[in-house]
């Protein structure tokens, strides 16, 4: 089974711009959907969750401003520490060039173009909140730009339903 096969559901856009680098670079070390992902390279990308969670959702992608979504509170703790980090407020155990040139390279698409560089994948919580799988230095970079309440910008949003 490849990888791309472990997720029926998720459109290729999300596939290959969010899961398909993490592949090519770290392998692919699951053999099953009810593998875990905890303790593997996968554990923080993927949540901890087991791949059954993700093979299960689905997906829809929506046109969003900022001021139209609400992130849960670890997706909007991460992405404040981001802009804190930037304002030399938090420090991160992650390379500080890392961070700082994907905000800067995020800062100047947004103010170039009035839109986000590619989508932003996400996935609705009970609480009707996004929990961010990929974006937060996008997202974070668009809460200090102008326009940002103007801005529309795509997130691939997962969601389980249930019978």
């Amino acid at each position: 089974m490849t990888p791309r096969e472990f997720f029926p559901h998720m459109p290729d856009q999300v596939f290959d711009s969010w899961l398909s680098g993490f592949i090519n670079e770290r392998g692919w070390p699951f053999a099953s959907v009810t593998d875990a992902t905890t303790r593997t390279t996968f554990g923080k990308v993927l949540w901890g969750k087991k791949l059954s969670y993700w093979r299960d959702l689905q997906w829809l992608e929506l046109k969003v401003s900022l001021i139209e979504i609400e992130l849960d509170p670890r997706s909007q703790e991460l992405t404040e520490c981001i802009v804190g980090h930037i304002n030399g407020l938090a420090k991160f155990e992650v390379p500080t060039e890392s961070i700082n040139d994907r905000f800067s390279s995020a800062l100047r698409f947004i103010n170039e173009n009035d839109t986000l560089p590619g989508s932003v994948v996400a996935v609705i919580q009970p609480d009707a909140t996004l929990r961010i799988a990929d974006g937060h230095h996008r997202l974070a970079a668009l809460s200090v730009a102008h326009k940002k309440e103007i801005i529309k910008f795509s997130v691939w949003t997962g969601i389980h339903v249930f019978p």
